[in-house]
């Protein structure tokens, strides 16, 4: 059998992310606040992971990984949810210079 590690491996980046909140125990609906994205893309996501792991249930995501290495070698919750932070602001500074922009524009200001 492979290790976590190669398993996780076979796995999307945002696949590997509500694998492993799923192993913490984190319900879709709180994945899907903390990743913000809908419930259902969080069980497209669990599914596409179940089908390349080759099982068909959390309590298959469970046996699979039941060396606790997996949740050492992948993000916390907290980790992910300062990625998520850190995007939200990247694009709110994007947004901030663009209408700053755009206001330039209008006034026919140089920048």
């Amino acid at each position: 059998m492979a290790d976590s590690s190669e398993l996780m491996g076979l796995l999307s980046r945002r696949e590997a992310e509500i694998v492993t909140l799923a192993l913490l125990g984190t319900p879709n609906t709180q994945i899907s606040i903390e990743l913000q994205i809908s419930p259902r893309t969080v069980e497209a996501h669990k599914q596409a992971a179940y089908k390349k792991l080759g099982i068909h249930s959390v309590n298959g995501l469970l046996r699979l990984f039941k060396e606790p290495e997996v949740l050492e070698t992948h993000p916390s919750p907290e980790s992910l949810a300062l990625t998520q932070l850190e995007a939200r602001i990247r694009k709110l500074e994007l947004k901030v210079a663009k209408l700053t922009r755009q206001l330039l524009q209008s006034n026919n200001v140089e920048p």
